[in-house]
């Protein structure tokens, strides 16, 4: 069998922990970080086995946790049943990236209270929307600079054979949205959410990795419910970190929060936004 034609093949399920250990083993050896990266896989046989633990409640199929420099990565094998070989290469990779910038200090300097509360000072619940939206425009960020890490090193293809794994239509989004629409605060949230995965499928394109013009036609096919303006907008704060690739992480988080702010948190003309919720 040729390694293109395994690689997109569906992994047995008895194959799963070694080709992850194989995996590992390979992604490590081509990095080098200091700390080193130490990684220890732990796989659960059923979707209930990997959500006992309240951690791993929230998490889909892969989750990560650091204790000290060390990572333990939990993975839910019942999620893996149809997964291809560089899906699974794909996902193990980038979530092994995410590790490497959880060891590294520039990751946790930009403080939300001095760096980005000044931008739009609010009050009462706004404050907690606001740091929500935030969260999400990091997540975004740190997988966006996590998948340019993995087309450096070459790693390219199999984060598109993962994202093609990954997108799933959620059948209440577009729903969700359409209420969403009118009050601009949530419909950020919103778009912010869905910015946590077309970050990475933006660069994949921008960097013509293989077929990555197929996969950003296919979200864009499971989110065709998205205003043009909303699509552009996800364009643009996809399109910032690229523009300042010599600034650091916060700065690049800053630049993406004053745009979003500009188009969509603060008051339009015309339209009475209150920067109190309750």
């Amino acid at each position: 069998m040729t390694e293109s034609k395994r690689n997109s093949q569906i992994i047995l399920q008895e194959e799963i922990q070694s080709y992850s250990q194989h995996v590992m083993d390979e992604f490590i050896k081509k990095t080098v970080v200091y700390p080193p990266l130490v990684i220890e896989l732990i796989f659960y046989p059923t979707h209930g086995a990997f959500k006992d633990d309240p951690k791993r409640s929230y998490a889909g199929t892969i989750l990560s946790e650091r204790q000290e420099d060390r990572f333990s990565i939990h993975l839910c094998k019942a999620c893996l049943k149809d997964i291809t070989h560089l899906a699974l290469q794909g996902m193990l990779e980038r979530e092994m990236a995410l590790c490497i910038q959880k060891l590294q200090s520039e990751f946790y300097c930009c403080n939300f209270k001095r760096e980005l509360f000044p931008i739009m000072p609010v009050t009462g619940l706004a404050e907690n929307h606001m740091r929500e939206v935030v969260e999400n425009l990091e997540c975004a960020l740190k997988n966006y600079l996590a998948t340019q890490m993995l087309i450096e090193m070459g790693l390219g293809l199999p984060q598109v054979y993962f994202y093609f794994f990954k997108i799933n239509a959620d059948i209440a989004d577009p729903e969700n949205y359409q209420v969403a629409i009118p009050h601009h605060w949530t419909r950020a949230l919103f778009v912010c959410r869905k910015l946590i995965e077309f970050m990475s499928i933006f660069l994949l394109e921008n960097r013509n990795v293989d077929f990555c013009k197929d996969l950003k036609s296919c979200w864009l096919k499971y989110n065709d419910y998205l205003l043009p303006e909303d699509l552009n907008l996800l364009e643009t704060l996809a399109s910032l970190p690229d523009q300042q690739d010599s600034s650091p992480y916060p700065a690049k988080l800053v630049e993406m929060f004053k745009h979003l702010k500009i188009q969509l948190l603060a008051a339009r003309v015309g339209v009475n936004t209150s920067t109190t919720l309750h």
